[in-house]
């Protein structure tokens, strides 16, 4: 006997990225579908899909709404972890697309080398 103990599967989690992805798509969903979603189905970068669970959603008026998803790291040590994220979707031009921007609390990338430019919003 070599006295390893077995490995258990670790819990998987998901990024704050992710969290923040279906926060915004449950207040897009709420905003544009006129109904508040109790959870969204993401895309991962894996090609898999994840249902994450919404904690609130709410429409404010008829161009803006606002959810919140509970950050779930799974096993991994992130300071992140249980946290509260939230996104606010406003419909500016129905026409125009969507445009997706950080606010309060979303730091901002400081240096080139990553998929988008110095200043954006960063949320890894």
């Amino acid at each position: 006997m070599t006295g390893k103990k077995p490995r258990r599967k670790l819990k998987n989690g998901f990024t704050t990225g992710t969290a923040a992805a279906a926060a915004a798509k449950a207040a897009a969903l709420a905003l544009l579908g006129k109904h508040l979603p109790g959870k969204v189905r993401v895309a991962l970068l894996t090609g898999d899909f994840i249902n994450i669970a919404v904690k609130g959603c709410f429409v404010e008026n008829a161009f803006t709404a606002s959810a919140t998803v509970i950050k779930d790291a799974g096993d991994d040590p992130d300071a992140t972890h249980r946290a509260e994220i939230g996104a606010r979707v406003i419909l500016l031009e129905p026409e125009k697309g969507l445009l997706i921007t950080g606010g309060p609390g979303v730091g901002r990338i400081t240096r080139p080398g990553l998929e988008v430019a110095p200043g954006n919003p960063a949320i890894n």
